[in-house]
């Protein structure tokens, strides 16, 4: 099989696939793809591509960049850590991402999909993407607005 691959210049294509991506995450996701080996997982991944070009073709791409991968600071917080102001902005950045990707699909009205399971699976958080914009400038600067008592101590 490897032998074929490389007849294929499959690493080359998975080289140039990995050249578009946006994320890093995906990019590695991309260079590392190899060949499906069952005749109903193909035909899934084709449907899935094909729906993706045609959503694109008729209404256009959702516009939004590269974001970071936010596993390790998720699974820190959720051990009971702290998050740095960066994490924070971060994971942020991915509920905007969310948000986009999610109201691009479901601006087409009437529209199946094969990409309708991923897109459901998304879930928006309007409101905790709105409080960590509130709450820090950048990675080194908490509003006064991230808290009453914060805003207080700035203002004596």
């Amino acid at each position: 099989m490897i032998k074929s691959l490389n007849t294929l210049e499959f690493p080359r294509v998975a080289e140039m696939l990995a050249a578009h991506a946006v994320c890093e995450d995906a990019r590695e996701f991309a260079g590392k793809i190899e060949p499906v080996r069952t005749l109903s997982e193909a035909q899934m991944l084709m449907a899935q591509t094909e729906a993706a070009h045609v959503l694109l073709a008729k209404y256009g791409s959702p516009g939004f960049s590269a974001v970071r991968n936010v596993s390790s600071p998720l699974a820190f917080a959720a051990a009971g850590g702290t998050l740095s102001m960066r994490d924070l902005i971060d994971i942020k950045d991915v509920f905007r991402v969310i948000r986009i990707l999610s109201e691009w699909r479901y601006s087409q009205p009437g529209t199946e999909s094969a990409l309708d399971p991923l897109f459901s699976s998304l879930m928006p958080q309007k409101s905790l993407e709105d409080d960590i914009s509130r709450c820090i400038i950048d990675e080194e600067t908490m509003s006064d607005r991230a808290s009453v008592a914060l805003g207080n101590i700035r203002r004596k």
